[in-house]
């Protein structure tokens, strides 16, 4: 008897843009993106962080930022659920679910830089006074560890010359929506893979690509340079799980970020 030969699984662009489309409306594809940065464990300190970066407070007149505690993880779905830690260091009575709270709109859970480490004492609170100084330290550490990786990009001459020490396939690692006090905390990290590098004449770009560049130089107040950098890159998610269509930018680009990383950076949320 003969086999039946189905064909082979293809994707069109057209498909692939449709996809994305219902992607990025879809609900529920909106929370399993924010729940692959939402793992915890029992026992871990969470803080509320609002889309403008902002970490939500007891109230408008206590500016205390409100801490929960993660107490339990459906073994099956993985949804964890929390308690939120009262004023006077005590657990609340009510039990909500992450997933929930995110699907009515509720911004995404981290665990809280301050406390890295957390201790449930017999009595339902949290000694936080025992782990300040362990938290402090180890945050420390982070920071002290990622600047050693960072390459500053303040001219088009650092950006010339931190490109020019990249190779085809080499990766790196830029630090995106970073406040001031989260520098070199290792979150909100993207990495990107270099597909090819060429070193070009300012006269071969684009008209909008000038435009930029003559921007940059204008709000930065920088000098342009008559040589940069052509990289095409892609944007890897997921532990390179899924790579994103590859682009193309130029060494003046990076100055809008300050700097990179061209090694992976620690991330504080990680366990040691």
């Amino acid at each position: 008897m003969s086999k039946t030969k189905f064909p082979e699984p293809t994707l069109s662009n057209d498909n692939l843009n449709n996809i994305n489309v219902i992607l990025s409306h879809d609900i529920i594809a909106a929370y399993m993106r924010k729940h692959s940065k939402m793992r915890f464990q029992v026992g871990d300190i969470l803080v509320k962080r609002f889309d403008n970066g902002q970490l939500e407070t007891v109230s408008n007149i206590n500016p205390q930022v409100k801490r929960w505690m993660y107490v339990y993880e459906d073994p099956e779905t993985g949804i964890g659920f929390i308690k939120q830690i009262k004023v006077d260091l005590t657990l609340s009575d009510s039990v909500l679910s992450i997933a929930q709270l995110h699907l009515h709109g509720e911004a995404i859970f981290e665990i809280d830089p301050e406390l890295i480490e957390s201790t449930i004492l017999g009595d339902g609170t949290v000694d936080i006074a025992s782990i300040q100084n362990t938290a402090r330290q180890h945050k420390q550490e982070i920071i002290s560890y990622n600047k050693m990786l960072w390459h500053c990009i303040d001219s088009f001459k650092d950006a010339n010359s931190v490109v020019s020490t990249m190779k085809i396939d080499d990766h790196f690692f830029i630090a995106t929506g970073n406040t001031r006090n989260q520098k070199h905390l290792g979150t909100n990290i993207s990495e990107y893979k270099v597909i090819s590098i060429d070193h070009i004449s300012v006269s071969n770009l684009d008209y909008d690509d000038k435009r930029i560049m003559d921007n940059i130089c204008k709000v930065y107040n920088k000098k342009s340079s008559k040589g940069i950098y052509k990289l095409i890159i892609k944007q890897i998610i997921h532990n390179g799980q899924y790579q994103m269509p590859q682009k193309t930018i130029y060494s003046f680009h990076l100055i809008n970020y300050k700097g990179l990383y061209l090694s992976k950076p620690r991330n504080i949320m990680d366990r040691q």
